[in-house]
């Protein structure tokens, strides 16, 4: 079994459940962004006025 991008997880062997240990394996399956949301959503804020150009006189005041 996979989520995603994250590792293969064994659920069973030889058809019984696989033994887990919480301490050496209680890890997330998927791999975290290097940047926050907050930065991610700072760096497409700076783009909006790029991007959005006024077309006509009264949307540019």
């Amino acid at each position: 079994m996979k989520l995603g991008e994250g590792y293969p997880l064994k659920r069973k062997m030889a058809g019984k459940l696989a033994p887990w240990g919480k301490k050496s394996e209680a890890v997330a399956r998927v791999p975290m962004l290097p940047t926050s949301y907050i930065d991610r959503e700072l760096r497409h804020a700076r783009l909006v006025p790029a991007v959005l150009v006024p077309t006509s006189p009264e949307e540019k005041t």
